[in-house]
């Protein structure tokens, strides 16, 4: 069970804690889900994500991440990719959009900022974590990875329209964030180790205080109720209805009063409980998706049963 904090520093508008293991900071996410900034002390946390200053490094040396899979911005206007990468003969065939190491630490020099986009993409150890860090909220996630300059933010204020998990990686990082009871912006600086959580459409700028300080950004989007009907119908019985090209009006009447009859008898048979979920589809990556709707209730049991 994880402690509130009396080391961490925020504003009053903030909610602070320590957590050492996964569950435990999920646990006071979810406490806080889709209400106030949260800041988490919680070192293990970060250092199991399996990224680090030498990975990102490791990454570009390696030729992992490809355009458009990383870019770099200053003030919210974009580099040229031609700018930043190169072009190699990969298996003797020309490969355009290779990340160059020295134009990069050339622009982060500048002032640039570097990101790279769903790198769990080509890191197992990432994809497995943000996995397992989705799956505690039954969720669909996406990452991004950002080195920041000193003194220098990539983009203006800004909002994101997801749920967002930053885990401060390496450096030190200054984050200006607005919340609805802050009529200006409340700063807060990020430290190696700690974890900050945003709800959505909360804005927010980001500037670095260290040399190659960098975070990794967890996104959680969940499904609209639209969307979890839709997927209910086709994973529950829509593999019943018989292919054909051609059918006439009523037999397409018949399709659909057959459909809803079955669509009536499965939705009445299922044990449905508060914050129940529909059943969803497999995913390759693990990500996976499909809630009927971002209760605290349910998000509060998952991560505590997790």
């Amino acid at each position: 069970m994880s402690v509130q904090s009396t080391e961490l520093k925020v504003p009053a508008e903030f909610c602070a804690g320590t957590a050492s293991n996964m569950g435990e900071a999920c646990k006071l996410i979810a406490e806080n889900f889709g209400n106030k900034p949260l800041l988490c002390h919680a070192p293990a946390v970060v250092s199991s994500c399996g990224v680090s200053v030498s990975t990102i490094q490791n990454w570009l040396l390696s030729a992992a991440p490809r355009a458009p899979g990383y870019g770099m911005i200053r003030d919210g206007q974009e580099i040229p990719m031609g700018d930043i990468s190169d072009t190699r003969r990969i298996r003797k065939v020309p490969v355009s959009g290779i990340p160059s190491a020295s134009k990069i630490n050339a622009r982060l020099e500048e002032g640039y900022t570097l990101i790279l986009t769903n790198p769990e993409i080509w890191c197992p150890d990432l994809n497995n974590f943000t996995a397992a860090f989705a799956g505690r909220f039954n969720a669909e996630a996406s990452t991004t990875c950002i080195v920041s300059p000193p003194n220098s933010a990539a983009f203006p204020e800004h909002v994101d329209p997801e749920h967002v998990m930053v885990l401060q990686l390496a450096g030190r990082k200054r984050w200006e964030v607005r919340t609805a009871e802050s009529e200006s912006s409340l700063s807060l600086i990020i430290s190696p180790g700690q974890i900050l959580y945003l709800p959505p459409s909360m804005p927010h700028r980001v500037t670095g205080v260290d040399v190659g300080s960098a975070h990794l950004t967890i996104g959680l989007k969940f499904e609209s109720l639209a969307v979890a009907v839709s997927r209910y119908v086709r994973e529950s019985v829509m593999s019943q209805i018989p292919y054909a090209e051609e059918f006439s009006a009523a037999e397409l009447k018949s399709a659909i009063l057959d459909l809803a009859s079955q669509l009536q008898d499965r939705a009445l048979n299922d044990n449905w409980q508060e914050g129940a979920e529909c059943p969803k589809a497999s995913s390759k990556s693990g990500v996976t998706g499909g809630t009927t709707g971002a209760s605290l209730m349910r998000i509060l049991k998952l991560a505590e049963d997790a």
